[in-house]
């Protein structure tokens, strides 16, 4: 039982944890939460950067020694103060390369530190078990137009609102109380400053699924002009 997902992130080749500095390689660290989707894995994702954004003076100095990259991203992702909210991580280990090693059904957050630019986004990496629909009725509705329902694509970047719109119909936000929907929108724009990862990116971050993402590409590609989107963009 239980939503799980994990969350990788990609350290730049000069990082400070573990008392290293002279570390020349990239790395990734990444956690295992077994109950996070839909809003929270939002919330906490806009945690998480929030948090790096604080750090004094304003950069990847939450990387130094006294700075475990490691044990803030699983307090970040344990807890969030403004919601009475927590629930308790634990590290990935050899899947931390690899993430079709992990026990997942619902879903991964990729951040990469590594580059100039921060970026993130949000992957199904076997199926969202928490939308209730198997990957191939998915990518059938997306192939053949069904709008009653959006798809996905399995090893394919998308955002923050696109996650959203996978998980909640527009109905359902609505009906949300009006200050709920104000923290929502709060939340979404603060992570358009951020861009999201390519496919090229993930390549990189997990060379051992290259394949995997090389057939997601082919697969996106293959939509034609006038059907729907792999996702339902809400505007």
């Amino acid at each position: 039982m239980g939503q799980r997902h994990q969350v990788y992130v990609r350290l730049p080749k000069k990082f400070y944890n573990n008392g290293n500095p002279n570390n020349k390689k990239e790395k990734n660290i990444g956690i295992h939460h077994h109950w996070l989707y839909g809003i929270t894995a939002i919330r906490l994702l806009r945690n998480y950067l929030k948090f790096q954004e604080n750090v004094e003076p304003h950069s990847l100095d939450f990387m130094r020694e006294d700075y475990n990259a490691l044990e803030i991203l699983k307090g970040c992702y344990s807890l969030d103060i403004e919601k009475g909210y927590y629930h308790g991580v634990h590290e990935l280990t050899d899947e931390v390369n690899d993430p079709l090693l992990g026990d997942n059904n619902n879903g991964v957050t990729v951040i990469d530190f590594s580059k100039e630019k921060i970026k993130y986004c949000f992957l199904s990496i076997g199926g969202l078990q928490c939308l209730d629909e198997d990957i191939d009725i998915q990518q059938d509705n997306w192939k053949h137009g069904n709008v009653e329902k959006p798809a996905y694509i399995n090893f394919y970047p998308i955002n923050a609102q696109q996650w959203l719109n996978l998980h909640y119909s527009e109905n359902t936000l609505r009906s949300y109380d009006k200050k709920d929907r104000e923290e929502l929108h709060k939340i979404l724009t603060h992570l358009k400053k951020y861009e999201v990862l390519t496919l090229k990116d993930l390549i990189r971050i997990f060379p051992k699924l290259k394949n995997e993402f090389l057939k997601a590409e082919e697969i996106h590609d293959s939509i034609q002009p006038n059907s729907i989107k792999f996702i339902r963009d809400k505007k």
